[in-house]
């Protein structure tokens, strides 16, 4: 593996100087090569829109996307931009035909908000949420799918798990849950905002029914850029989110290329009207910055700061370690239960008030408080001793 000089690249990315960034997981800064070349996009569409939408922009989606899908290991054909996941997952879940009965069986480690988006399309419809309960600290995979497989069975329709959750950044294992949900006839639904440039990644392999995913955080590509990625034969059951231009396919082969640098079947759910389309542009720079410093050594990177972060933080009794150090399981972030008498808005006002860093946190219904560090590869060992620090001196204010 070749050495990479990180004080060179953490100097590349748009990092505020005057704070301490350690929740990529929500939201990720943007490199200055990928910031300069959307804005370079947004010059163009500012000073003329016609040309830019009409005749410069297909060309350059069209790239965009098989650019995204080859990195995503999956069929061009079969995905679309999104805003974000959880646009993505809502167009998902509110395209699925469920009848009363039906059940959608999902995990008490998910996105709060994705589960609203669930619970909503249950309530409208008469389907109903079933939650299995994931061992926060598994010491091996085959612990995360005994606990979901005994739900694998009617009435479940679904299952919908995170590929990395975001409470505790726990790994689940896709492949395995994807492969054992088809042969009960369920079909699958992954959120993988966490995932992308975070794991080795094939869509294709993993075989999920549907597949969606982040881009702005920790790709690198702006805010605005998400992705959903389908199997062909779920293409038909997807409704838009928003009908545009392009909703009626016609008599035209839904699969072909068309002049918008799409296919009239993409066209239809992509399509939401007048946007910026400048974030999905700019993602094969995103690609080529992180393949310019090596995925597997961004992973390698990543795990060293998470381990000297659990190293560094294990002296506080207060903090319980919330994530398994096992690789098959954990990734670049690690989240810790706060075992003290302060609440979720008090912990944040006072890392960020009295030492300007910004940290994950989030008040699970069973784990409690939990604080959650993003390690990426700009990210120092001395801003997790400048967390450490800011801990001690809550400490040192009697609040723990």
């Amino acid at each position: 593996m070749n050495t990479i000089n990180w004080e060179w690249a953490r100097s590349r990315i748009l990092l505020d100087p005057h704070s301490t960034n350690l929740n990529c997981g929500s939201f990720g800064p943007t490199p200055i090569a990928v910031f300069e070349a959307c804005t370079k996009l947004r010059y163009e569409l500012a000073s003329q829109p016609m040309d830019f939408f009409l005749r410069t922009s297909p060309s350059r989606l069209a790239k965009a996307r098989t650019e995204l899908a080859n990195y995503l290991g999956h069929d061009s054909k079969g995905l679309i931009f999104t805003t974000n996941v959880s646009t993505a997952i809502n167009l998902i879940a509110n395209s699925w035909r469920f009848q009363p009965g039906d059940a959608i069986l999902v995990t008490d480690h998910e996105y709060r908000a994705m589960r609203w988006a669930w619970e909503r399309v249950a309530q409208r419809t008469g389907a109903r949420i079933i939650t299995a309960t994931i061992p926060h600290l598994a010491s091996d995979p085959q612990q995360i799918i005994d606990s979901i497989e005994p739900f694998l069975a009617p009435p479940v329709r679904i299952l919908f798990f995170s590929h990395v959750t975001s409470p505790t950044g726990l790994v689940l294992p896709a492949f395995d849950l994807c492969s054992l949900a088809r042969q009960r006839g369920i079909s699958t639904v992954v959120d993988g905002a966490h995932a992308v440039a975070t794991l080795n990644l094939d869509l294709t392999a993993i075989g999920a029914d549907c597949y969606g995913g982040n881009l702005h955080k920790w790709l690198g590509a702006p805010t605005g850029s998400g992705f959903l990625a389908f199997q062909s034969s779920f293409a038909r059951y997807l409704e838009p989110l928003v009908v545009s231009w392009g909703y009626y396919l016609g008599d035209t082969d839904p699969d072909s290329d068309d002049i918008f640098g799409s296919t009239p079947h993409i066209r239809r759910l992509e399509f939401e009207g007048t946007r910026d389309p400048c974030p999905w542009l700019v993602v094969p720079d995103a690609i080529a910055f992180q393949k310019s410093l090596g995925p597997q050594a961004i992973q390698h990177r990543q795990r060293s700061l998470v381990t000297f972060t659990r190293e560094t933080l294990q002296r506080f009794s207060w903090l319980v370690p919330a994530t398994p150090h096992e690789e098959a399981l954990s990734g670049p972030m690690i989240a810790f239960q706060v075992i003290l008498p302060i609440t979720l808005d008090q912990l944040r006002a006072f890392l960020w008030d009295h030492h300007r860093i910004e940290i994950g946190l989030n008040q699970h219904e069973s784990l409690g408080l939990l604080m959650r560090i993003s390690c990426h590869f700009f990210t120092t060992h001395e801003e997790i001793m400048q967390l450490a620090a800011a801990l001690l001196d809550l400490e040192n204010r009697g609040i723990a």
